[in-house]
């Protein structure tokens, strides 16, 4: 019976610091329709200031104050300068608020170091009650009645006072409530503020909850907020507390009971929920991108480049250089792969490294398991091609049906599973440890497999050029540009998805499997996020729906990070690379929209336009002589 009751006391604490952090992520997309990817960020802005305000001044509810206050201007800056540019577009929002996502939790670094940071609790919250041989802790319901506190205030502020109704009726109808008069602009400041207070309160009460503090924890606690905000319903704020309390009674019990499947549970609970409660929502049309087909000197140039690329290594041989290109060259495909999703289609996928990890993970076992021979590696091939049209075929046909960022947080869902999959399955994956494996002879040589990358680099390329510039890919542009309408044109939109699902699928695991070979190495990072934001970055960087875009992004990506890397060596800025790369991804979405790429096309198509402009010469009348 103690430990029911310790289970149940310790999920109800969880759940209600998750509920602090879903909560404002509610309000937030219930009010405004933004999905804010950076909430995360400010759950771990508010354990940082709010513990080192406790540890200074000595007072704990010092040290609260100090962290709502953190939130609130955080969200402040959040909501005034980098969500209110793309209001109405959620691709954008996705990518602005991931980046901005890297940039907190790198500053978290930068400012209070990267290490973890002991949170002690106060001793007047610390020991416990014994009552009848059962133990509670202090601190554990003090969380749940500060929870508890905060839903019921919410709930007031809500239903009882003047904008309270003013935010229920933006929910309904933010036009209306705008009609008669209402700032709607300071009413989406207001609860965006609460929201970030909220969270950055739930970060100060998890530091002497689990002891230490650390700069990813955001991240962390914003996957298990999705999956409340999912659960309970995108806009409920009821609803969120309930499911918060189910996912820490279901994270509690299961982590007690069966420790290995606890948060694979809680994201096959939201992937089931979003499948079957959001199944009529139609996707979101992506960023409308100008793209154009190359003239023949393009192609020339595309010749001559690759040619310059071929010829590399036997007249400058560095084999530091080689490996990096060798990596560009990867990414350019994995990018590319990215490219059919995003810039080709307008899906935003948080899952792609499924599919890169799976061509990973394939070639590593066949290698490890069987002889590095040749006739091997190709059927390893053979088997990745096979596994990621299944995966990516059943996933594009539970997933493409949701709206945008619903799509966007069940691919995240489904990546996360073969992550803990990849963890747990030791007797093939080894683990997080992962392992080594042999290469068939013919990928052994550096310049052999540099070759070998840049061919399949540049047969990709040719080949998701015809697919984007066939009709099947005009189709895919079409759904991009306006869903609706092609739809209304007798095309099956779901079906052509599946298809772009599909193809990018592969591509992703060829990505992979080149990727594992170049390492001789493959560990359950290849599953991760990390991943799937490398090759959006490179993707937005060089030009969304270009393809060599993708190719130019992969390239800056790759050796920025090379570079930063040297540069780490003489100042400890650059050992916070991320926090380039994330304020890279807010003002490319912001400013640079069309990358590298698609902004010299449009540069291009205006002066032709302009050119194409008759000039009216002035003419002279006799009468003026």
């Amino acid at each position: 019976m103690d430990v029911l009751i310790n289970l149940s006391l310790n999920g109800l604490a969880t759940g209600m610091l998750i509920f602090l952090l879903a909560a404002g992520l509610t309000l937030i997309f219930g009010l405004m329709d933004v999905l804010n990817f950076a909430h995360g960020g400010l759950f771990a802005w508010g354990a940082y200031s709010g513990i080192w305000i406790y540890t200074s001044t000595g007072s704990f509810f010092i040290g609260i104050i100090g962290a709502i206050l953190t939130g609130m201007i955080l969200g402040i800056v959040t909501e005034r300068w980098i969500i209110k540019p793309v209001y109405g577009n959620h691709v954008q929002q996705i990518l602005i608020t991931l980046g901005l996502m890297l940039v907190l939790s790198e500053m978290l670094k930068v400012v209070w170091g990267p290490n973890q940071i002991s949170a002690v609790t106060p001793d007047y919250l610390s020991g416990s009650w014994e009552f009848g041989g059962i133990i509670i802790i202090k601190y554990r319901v003090f969380i749940i009645a500060v929870g508890f506190a905060v839903f019921l205030a919410v709930q007031y502020l809500l239903k009882k006072t003047k904008i309270g109704l003013v935010v229920r009726a933006g929910v309904m109808n933010k036009e209306m409530v705008q009609s008669l008069g209402v700032n709607i602009q300071r009413v989406f400041m207001f609860v965006f503020m609460i929201g970030a207070g909220m969270a950055a309160l739930g970060g100060m009460l998890l530091g002497p909850y689990s002891g230490v503090i650390y700069a990813d924890m955001g991240m962390e606690f914003a996957i298990l907020a999705f999956i409340v905000v999912v659960i309970g319903g995108m806009g409920s704020f009821t609803g969120s507390v309930m499911a918060a309390i189910l996912v820490g009674l279901s994270g509690s019990f299961m982590a007690y009971y069966v420790p290995d499947l606890a948060l694979a549970a809680n994201m096959l609970l939201m992937a089931v929920v979003l499948i079957f409660s959001h199944r009529a929502y139609s996707g979101q049309r992506g960023e409308e991108m100008m793209t154009r087909i190359f003239s023949n000197r393009m192609n020339i140039l595309y010749l001559l480049v690759a040619g310059f690329l071929a010829v590399l290594p036997f007249v400058y041989d560095s084999r530091s250089l080689l490996i990096l290109l060798s990596q560009v060259f990867i990414f350019a495909v994995l990018a590319m792969s990215y490219d059919i999703l995003l810039g080709y289609t307008g899906i935003v996928s948080f899952g792609h490294a499924m599919f890169f990890g799976i061509g990973a993970y394939t070639v590593g076992v066949f290698m490890k398991r069987f002889e590095p021979e040749t006739s091997y590696f190709l059927l390893a091939v053979l088997v990745t091609i096979l596994l990621t049209a299944v995966v990516s075929y059943f996933v594009g046909l539970l997933t493409l049906r949701l709206k945008s960022h619903f799509y966007a947080m069940l691919t995240m869902a489904f990546a996360g599973l073969f992550l803990v999959l990849a963890e747990k399955w030791r007797t093939v994956t080894y683990g997080n440890d992962g392992f080594t494996f042999r290469v068939p002879d013919f990928l052994k040589d550096r310049t052999d497999f540099y070759l070998i990358c840049l061919g399949a680099m540049v047969i990709v390329f040719i080949l998701l050029k015809r697919f984007t510039n066939s009709p099947l890919g005009r189709v895919l542009q079409a759904i991009r540009e306006n869903e609706q309408r092609t739809e209304s044109l007798g095309y099956s939109v779901l079906q052509y998805k599946i298809i772009a699902s599909v193809v990018s699928g592969v591509i992703a695991g060829i990505a992979g499997i080149l990727y594992a070979v170049s390492l001789r190495f493959v560990n359950t990072s290849v599953f991760t996020m990390d991943i799937t934001l490398d090759a959006l970055l490179m993707t937005i960087i060089g030009g969304v729906g270009t393809l060599v875009g993708a190719i130019i992004g992969a390239g800056i990506i790759e050796f920025s990070h090379h570079w930063l890397t040297e540069l780490a060596k003489v100042h400890w800025i650059f050992e916070r690379w991320i926090i380039f790369f994330g304020i890279i991804y807010i003002l490319a979405v912001m400013f640079f929209p069309q990358g590298i790429v698609g902004s010299l096309q449009k540069l291009k198509f205006r002066k032709k336009k302009k050119a194409s402009v008759p000039v009216e010469s002035e003419t002279v009348s006799q009468g003026d002589l």
